[in-house]
């Protein structure tokens, strides 16, 4: 991956790591160009269009070094046209997206896609229901004209409570470890009782890694109306609102206690039991499985340098 993708893009590595690990299969993490320096490696490029937009063309390997890399798309579905870069998708050895619907956008160019979604992973396990949790509402997200102007209707209803909205110019990028948006995250998680997600603009999908985070550190969400909530239940797992009711249901949750604790117990129990990520993962496995079991490309097996 490049350095100046976004740091969710880092996270999204290390956890890949470390449940790619647990199946027996060892991996490191390389910034910038492709690594030479070990025979026959299988390679997995996260957000491919992206990191040749930051690499430049110079990055993109040669096409035998292509048919042995997983590219996984972590973003938004990738456009059905993307000039030049479509070359790197026809010569993938295997593709993944993390949702459904960036699967059947690169299914209708064609190409075999699978899916990878994130999960319940140990390594993300920040959950204590007993924590003391002194935020009452947290908000971690960039900065739009819209969230602007639905969290300031929500600190005006909201402003008898121990309100953190972090809200930054840009997402922080891999090397920007230290934004409350990054590593520090997750302090801020586990200290709050609510998580409250509200869409940038047009685009209604459920904003499932901040979500699922919060889950992990034991926050409990209330999120706009959103698609792609399935398999957490309204009402039982999280919270679905209006904008304009969003903070009045934040009130209400706030003022009962043993509900919110019973929601955060009941939606870590749905995490855990139902959505591991070890199964997803499993399926890249065996797809880095295959691509070693392909004849080693002759440009790597005598040494010389992708290019």
């Amino acid at each position: 991956m490049s350095l100046n993708q976004p740091y969710a893009t880092r996270a999204l590595a290390e956890t890949l790591q470390f449940e790619l690990e647990l199946q027996g299969i060892p991996s490191s993490l390389h910034f910038g160009e492709f690594p030479d320096d070990r025979p026959a490696p299988v390679f997995v490029l996260l957000d491919p269009f992206d990191y040749v937009r930051l690499e430049g063309e110079q990055a993109i390997p040669a096409d035998a070094v292509l048919r042995r890399t997983v590219m996984v798309f972590a973003g938004r579905p990738p456009a059905t046209s993307n000039g030049g870069h479509d070359a790197l998708l026809d010569e993938a050895g295997a593709i993944f997206a993390l949702d459904q619907r960036s699967v059947v956008a690169i299914q209708r160019r064609g190409l075999h896609a699978r899916l990878l979604r994130p999960g319940y992973s140990k390594s993300l396990d920040h959950y204590d229901p007993a924590s003391h949790r002194p935020i009452d509402v947290l908000f971690l997200g960039t900065q739009s004209e819209r969230r602007s102007t639905i969290l300031s209707q929500a600190a005006d209803v909201l402003a008898d409570r121990n309100c953190r909205f972090e809200v930054a110019a840009n997402s922080p990028t891999a090397g920007e470890t230290e934004s409350p948006l990054a590593h520090d995250r997750w302090s801020l998680l586990t200290q709050s009782k609510i998580l409250i997600t509200v869409h940038s603009g047009g685009e209604d999908r459920l904003e499932w890694q901040g979500v699922l985070e919060a889950i992990h550190a034991g926050a409990v969400v209330v999120t706009e109306h959103s698609s792609g909530i399935v398999p957490l239940v309204p009402g039982e797992h999280l919270f679905v609102a209006s904008a304009d009711s969003l903070p009045y249901v934040v009130h209400a949750l706030l003022a009962d206690e043993q509900r919110l604790a019973r929601v955060r117990a009941q939606a870590y129990e749905r995490l855990h039991d139902w959505i591991p990520y070890a199964l997803w993962v499993s399926v890249l496995r065996a797809a880095v499985v295959e691509l070693v079991g392909e004849p080693l490309p002759s440009e790597i097996a005598s040494g010389a340098t992708a290019a």
